[in-house]
């Protein structure tokens, strides 16, 4: 789902919102990042901090999920194996599966965060902006962890910029950077 600037205005809920930026950050990451921002104009000043962070967690999240997509045909079609594995296939390699596995549990987990931090927003709870900060950290926490290991894990033939899996770690690396958690996240 991609979000038009039509459907901004309209009394969407947030979880839709967020949904359709993450949909649309995979393939279009400008438009979702100048959808955000039209999404944040009119917010009180006392929900800014909350919407973007959770606006920029999903967007992460959408990048992260593409990245993942991306990355899974990869290994399963195109990585060989490591020498010496007793694999004949890098797809059954128990070292590949297990960090791809970590990956998809991270990936997971951010969406489960913004998914609450959603529905904590929706409902104008005080713990929303708690919500919403914890999955913004976690979505860079990700980022920055996963990205790297999973294109050394490709190998050298995954770094071709033909690939555009460059592009992708830069898109996400940059967006970290860009657009970083608003307001401070505070023990419980």
């Amino acid at each position: 789902m991609t979000i038009h600037s039509s459907q901004l205005y309209q009394k969407a809920p947030i979880a839709t919102v967020v949904s359709g930026l993450a949909d649309q950050a995979g393939s279009d990451l400008p438009g979702a990042l100048a959808h955000a921002e039209q999404l944040l104009v009119g917010a009180s000043d006392a929900d800014r901090d909350s919407l973007a962070n959770l606006l920029h967690a999903g967007i992460a999240l959408g990048l992260l999920s593409a990245f993942l997509s991306e990355a899974s045909t990869y290994a399963t079609t195109k990585t060989r194996h490591w020498p010496g594995s007793g694999y004949d296939r890098a797809a059954d390699d128990p070292h590949l599966i297990a960090r791809f596995g970590r990956f998809v549990s991270a990936v997971e987990a951010l969406r489960a965060l913004v998914d609450e931090a959603a529905a904590l927003v929706e409902r104008s709870s005080p713990d929303a902006a708690r919500a919403a900060a914890v999955a913004r950290h976690h979505s860079i926490s990700v980022g920055s962890q996963f990205i790297s290991s999973t294109i050394e894990l490709l190998g050298a033939s995954a770094v071709s910029v033909k690939l555009g899996y460059d592009g992708r770690w830069r898109a996400i690396l940059d967006h970290a950077r860009k657009h970083p958690p608003r307001g401070q996240l505070q023990p419980a």
